[in-house]
């Protein structure tokens, strides 16, 4: 959205955020050491300090009223995002950092000098790093909304790449041999046959977690091999520890590799769904797996074992389909809200009229016949009810199911693991660039 319409980003950190907040039930600590005032005392908190179970929801509340106090509105889709419909400025903000979205920086300095006037805001300048994810920013100058030339921004790129490194250096995984891809081909994990030693399973736990965030934030050509990982969490042995080997070997070679975000033609929201049925050797579920674009930008992706055992390919999909639309409706539902709270600030976003369906795009015609044919009765009657929620979306025109060869499936590689030319193909397909 800051791209197509050549707006700014800022970032700004707040000081001391949690003490700006009052406490709302009695709470009393221990004395300072140093700063005792007789004996026997104890001292009752005002403010909400750092350590507090309630300090977070407190600091939040406390923003909640200053921003809409000056006309801002809360994103229902996000409770962290905030927008001011009448300048056009949207705010984003995670605990104490902020970022400020707007037409150019002289309309986000007077709105943030309210906010300042309530709680102590530092300006940290144009956005380079936020949450550990690095900013990468290509400007240029184009035509504004009143055709007067602009300067914004041609593209964006976000990346994790010293975090990558920084992780390769905790866990000693610098000397590894470089990998093309991040799953060997064909390899499946297995159930444990014996427990592993307490530091074992803290080390195991701690490195998937590491790669969890990362695989969630900026890489998904690691979703899979991640998450397939993480399904042994619990009981982990050397062959799980060696796929996890296999993943940070694949990042020494790729550690730079991001979401590439630029000022595409507007064609709307569009989804990928795919499954690889039974590929857990565990307890034989199936592996969901899809991805939106939004102006051939990649915005949204996921991959997850499925809830329950399909006894189909067919199945699997429809199951696969169900989550997909879910996501569809999340994101058709924020966009159009963006859209109609800044009408005259936006350009528009792109085909997302209530009149339009989201198109999900998937490779098995069984599935897309189960979802838009409900004769098909004796083939579903002991699928869970919560799985045809897709024949209601399709009903209602939320969403329209499209076939898609497999070689064009964006969403395979979120499944399965894949060789090298097929990796290569996930990775160009879903604009994942180096600098």
């Amino acid at each position: 959205m800051a791209l197509q319409n050549s707006w700014v980003i800022r970032q700004y950190d707040v000081k001391l955020a949690f003490i700006h907040s009052s406490i709302d039930k009695e709470v009393y600590v221990i004395q300072p050491i140093g700063f005792e005032k007789g004996h026997n005392k104890v001292c009752k908190l005002k403010k909400a300090l750092y350590g507090l179970k309630q300090s977070p929801r407190l600091w939040y509340e406390f923003l909640s009223k200053i921003l809409k106090a000056i006309g801002f509105v809360t994103l229902p889709y996000d409770q962290g995002a905030f927008v001011h419909p009448t300048k056009g400025v949207v705010i984003l903000c995670h605990v104490d950092d902020f970022l400020a979205l707007g037409e150019n920086e002289a309309i986000i300095n007077s709105v943030l000098e309210e906010v300042s006037l309530k709680v102590k805001l530092q300006a940290l300048g144009e956005v380079s790093t936020f949450l550990g994810i690095e900013f990468s920013l290509e400007k240029h100058e184009r035509t504004g909304l009143n055709n007067k030339p602009i300067k914004g921004y041609k593209s964006l790129r976000l990346h994790q790449a010293k975090y990558v490194r920084n992780m390769l250096k905790r866990f000693g995984k610098e000397n590894l041999t470089p990998v093309s891809t991040p799953v060997q081909e064909g390899v499946k994990l297995q159930k444990a046959t014996s427990d592993p030693s307490k530091e074992d399973l803290n080390l195991y736990q701690q490195q998937v977690g590491s790669l969890l965030f990362l695989s969630t934030k900026t890489r998904p050509d690691i979703s899979f091999a991640v998450n397939n990982c993480a399904r042994y969490m619990a009981k982990p042995d050397k062959s799980h520890f060696k796929a996890l080997d296999r993943i940070w070997a694949y990042l020494i070679k790729y550690p730079d590799l991001g979401l590439y975000i630029s000022d595409n033609e507007n064609i709307g929201l569009l989804g990928f769904s795919d499954s690889d049925w039974a590929n857990c050797l565990m307890n034989r579920r199936s592996t969901t797996g899809y991805c939106f674009l939004f102006n051939r930008n990649l915005i949204s992706w996921n991959s997850t074992l499925q809830h329950t055992v399909a006894i189909s390919s067919c199945e699997a999909e429809y199951m696969a389909l169900k989550e997909a639309c879910k996501e569809a409706i999340f994101l058709f539902g924020m966009l159009k809200w963006l859209e109609n709270k800044l009408e005259n600030k936006l350009k528009p976003l792109g085909d997302i009229s209530p009149s339009k369906t989201v198109p999900i795009l998937t490779d098995s015609q069984s599935a897309m016949k189960l979802g838009e044919n409900p004769e098909f009765h004796k083939r579903s009657k002991h699928i869970d009810i919560t799985y045809h929620f897709i024949r209601e979306c399709i009903s209602e025109e939320k969403v329209k199911l499209v076939f898609v060869r497999t070689t064009e499936q964006l969403a395979d590689g979120l499944t399965k693991g894949l060789n090298k030319t097929k990796h290569n193909a996930l990775i160009e397909g879903l604009n994942l660039l180096r600098p």
